[in-house]
């Protein structure tokens, strides 16, 4: 599945994607991005596996791949 991130809450290292097909946004946590990266920007697409998220109702990411980077001049870490 691909989305874009919608949020990210870079000290937390968590934020919301929102996947391409419209479904209810996904969950995504550092813990789950590939090695070395620690947060996301606003805007980069990525694909990943959903799943359940254990004790709330949104979908977790994993197996997060990175497809690509936002353009810098729009790219924002949610704080805005």
């Amino acid at each position: 599945m691909t989305g874009k991130i919608s949020y990210w809450k870079r000290d937390s290292g968590f934020g919301f994607a929102i996947p391409a097909d419209d479904s209810d946004d996904v969950f995504v946590h550092w813990s789950h991005l590939p090695t070395g990266i620690r947060r996301l920007l606003r805007g980069q697409e990525i694909e990943f596996t959903p799943v359940e998220h254990p004790g709330n109702k949104s979908r977790l990411a994993t197996n997060i791949k990175i497809l690509d980077a936002p353009e810098v001049s729009g790219a924002s870490d949610g704080r805005n």
